[in-house]
């Protein structure tokens, strides 16, 4: 594969060009096509930099702890949408492309899409500059790691006018660049040096966030007494000023290593900014007919030593604030899927353990009883009590009116889909953006009526740090 295709690759290339070829002919319109290998590869993330030739779109994804991690850039096809409708529409979009595509290789799986939706049903694009309220994207080029092999693949659309030898030509170039492309070993620096985290930390807890924040919580505090409201989760933002664009990969590294059993990821969509976190919480995974989801909800922080965490994992489970909280979360996701198949949950939540917080978890699966889309199972769930608040729709209401920054893909579905149906989205959480001129961080709670204003202002602290800690150190 280092020089050249095998003849029974070219032959099998060129062959599923042909059919393209004729298809979209037939059809009218493009049709993908897919041609996937086998290559040698350790750590993906620096391949994220490795293609410079179409920075249009960049993605990444990796959950360490199992051993699963895609990259991607370029575009073969992007998709995008806003509004109340649009899980509907990228299902109806994207869905019928997967199904039709075509796939060549040694390796073959289908293409993959990867990407994202607002926490809103619209978003302010001079804020999030290319995100989109819905997008997700073919890309034009992707690896995948899964229990330690790693599949390549190229990516493109056949046009009904295009010669099928060009096509062929043309992705079989697009194969040999792939399989030589050496792992870049050196990383570029975040940021500027920093001063030191500790001043940052210090201006984390200025006055005037404070002030906003206990307005806040008042606030919504005031719409819970009057039973307007049981929880409403509010956020925060706090900024790193910086002179230019540095990279976000030593940030995402530092992350991953500090926190495996996270969703890692990162969305560049090509306007000059980009996304990134190390979300703990998975909204829905869609695997063999199986729906996987979770309810993360109820925090505390870590110890200082094994009793101490111990101590502090006892309380989480015996408080009632924290208990309610989460029971709220896991009876919106349970009243979402009623009906949809058998569930199975157990009776009460455990405690997962972060490196600088535990929370309480319920584990949810579904075996469906009829054939699902992993969109419709997102529009079924987001934005989750977690995330929102319940009543839902007075919480967004609430969250609209009270917080003073745009949400954007903060708190909302972030993740990838297969040409099986197959798919992962986490909650974006512990999440920042960066650009030229800055790091935007972010992080919420969820406000009930026993909440304390200042007591939340600190566990926003914690929730902050990871992002914080990695800008800091990257």
């Amino acid at each position: 594969m280092a020089d050249m295709l095998s003849a029974n690759d070219q032959n099998n290339l060129e062959q599923v060009c042909q059919a393209a070829h004729q298809r979209a002919r037939a059809e009218g319109k493009p049709v993908m096509v897919s041609f996937a290998f086998q290559r040698k590869a350790g750590d993906l993330l620096p391949f994220a930099e490795s293609v410079g030739d179409d920075e249009s779109f960049r993605a990444y994804w990796e959950h360490p702890s199992d051993d699963f991690a895609m990259v991607a850039g370029g575009v073969a096809q992007r998709f995008c949408a806003k509004g109340k409708g649009r899980f509907k529409e990228m299902a109806r979009k994207i869905e019928p492309m997967l199904h039709t595509a075509l796939s060549a290789g040694s390796a073959n799986s289908g293409p993959y899409v990867l990407g994202g939706f607002s926490f809103f049903d619209d978003i302010d694009d001079a804020e999030w500059p290319g995100f989109n309220a819905a997008q997700m994207v073919v890309p034009g080029w992707m690896m995948l790691r899964r229990h330690g092999g790693v599949t390549a693949m190229v990516n493109r659309m056949a046009a009904p006018h295009e010669a099928p030898q060009f096509l062929a030509a043309e992705i079989a170039e697009k194969v040999r660049m792939l399989a030589n492309l050496p792992v870049r070993r050196r990383w570029k620096k975040a940021m500027e040096p920093l001063a030191s985290l500790n001043r940052l930390l210090k201006q984390l807890q200025g006055a005037e966030g404070r002030r906003h924040w206990r307005k806040m919580v008042s606030n919504a505090l005031a719409e819970i007494r009057a039973g307007r409201l049981s929880k409403v989760v509010l956020a925060r933002t706090f900024d790193v000023l910086s002179d230019k664009m540095r990279s976000p990969l030593p940030i995402l590294r530092h992350l991953r290593k500090a926190y495996p059993a996270c969703f890692n990821f990162f969305v560049n969509p090509g306007a000059g900014q980009v996304f990134l976190g190390a979300t703990p919480e998975q909204l829905v995974r869609y695997e063999n007919g199986r729906v996987f989801l979770g309810a993360l909800a109820g925090t505390t922080s870590r110890g200082g030593n094994a009793r101490e965490d111990r101590a502090l994992a006892q309380r989480l489970l015996a408080s009632g604030k924290e208990r309610g909280e989460h029971q709220i979360v896991v009876d919106a996701i349970l009243k979402s899927i009623s009906g949809l198949g058998e569930i199975q949950r157990p009776p009460e939540p455990s405690v997962i353990k972060l490196s600088n917080l535990q929370h309480l978890y319920t584990p949810i699966t579904l075996r469906s009883t009829r054939p699902l889309s992993i969109f419709s199972m997102i529009e079924r769930l987001h934005p989750t009590p977690a995330v929102g608040g319940h009543p839902n729709p007075v919480a967004l209401e609430r969250i609209r009116r009270l917080e003073n920054f745009e949400r954007g893909w903060y708190a909302a579905p972030v993740g990838w889909m297969n040409a099986r149906g197959e798919g992962e989205f986490a909650v974006a959480l512990r999440a920042c953006t960066l650009n030229a001129e800055r790091v935007r961080l972010f992080a919420g709670g969820g406000i009930v009526a026993e909440s304390d204003p200042e007591e939340e202002f600190l566990e926003i602290e914690l929730k902050l740090r990871p992002i914080l800690s990695a800008i800091a150190n990257a």
